[in-house]
């Protein structure tokens, strides 16, 4: 997914989000000006229940004058002193609970952008800098790419340098190869990951393609980090795959 695709989307996010809380409120109907109506009933006088009264007196439930925090152990009576503090202090007025609830909004948002950006594959750094994630030309997901160049020559370049993420997209790209070539795909440069898991019939094999894709784009979209160890277990799930192919 590249920078258009992703500011369209954080566009949507932005727009919904002023839809919602920006359009203006309904007015409530003025009020009819009070009556007073004179209560004409005759009133009974009650008397209180001493005997009663002084059972519930007793009752340990009805007692609300003791320790609240007593059998309480030292975290619960400070998480009960600070939610305490939280209601006291940021929800009691007015412009504090809008401010609360404004900053939780923020929130939100933020979190459904770094959320677009981690599936659109664009990290922070470079969005500061204003450009996409730079990925070399050499290996863009392009026909001559995956017909033409010695995958296995190129992957054990990448490992011998320790760069690991960009083995995982090699070992993909190699694998979609694979699977064009076996005619179990037909690929296309403006396909997705999905449709080719859509060609292939269900099994072993779409099984296991469904794990390596799911890998791939949580290492290379999503920036996770793959050591050494961590790379050797998908090679060798890659190179199953390869002999589920044949």
């Amino acid at each position: 997914m590249d920078m258009h695709r992703f500011l369209l989307m954080l566009l949507f996010v932005f727009g919904a989000t002023a839809i919602t809380y920006g359009a203006p409120g309904k007015h409530s109907p003025p009020k009819k000006p009070a009556v007073i109506q004179v209560d004409s009933s005759r009133l009974q006088e009650r008397y209180f229940d001493n005997k009663k009264i002084s059972g519930y007196s007793q009752d340990p439930e009805l007692r609300y004058d003791k320790n609240d925090l007593e059998g309480e152990s030292l975290w619960d009576q400070f998480w009960t002193a600070f939610w305490r503090w939280v209601t006291r202090h940021l929800f009691a007025s007015k412009q504090t609970t809008e401010l609360v609830y404004y900053i939780i909004i923020g929130i939100g948002v933020c979190l459904a952008t770094y959320i677009l950006m981690r599936i659109s594959g664009i990290s922070t750094s470079s969005l500061l800098r204003g450009n996409a994630r730079a990925v070399p030309l050499y290996y863009s997901e392009s026909a001559e790419d995956i017909h033409l160049y010695d995958f296995d020559t190129e992957i054990e370049k990448a490992v011998a340098v320790g760069n690991y993420r960009l083995a995982v997209r090699l070992y993909y790209l190699y694998t979609l190869k694979q699977l064009h070539d076996a005619r179990l795909i037909n690929w296309k440069i403006e396909k997705t990951n999905s449709a080719y898991l859509g060609e292939i019939p269900d099994g072993e094999r779409r099984q296991l393609f469904g794990l390596l894709t799911r890998k791939f784009e949580y290492i290379w979209y999503g920036n996770f980090y793959i050591d050494s160890s961590a790379f050797n277990e998908l090679s060798a799930q890659f190179k199953q795959f390869k002999k589920a192919i044949k």
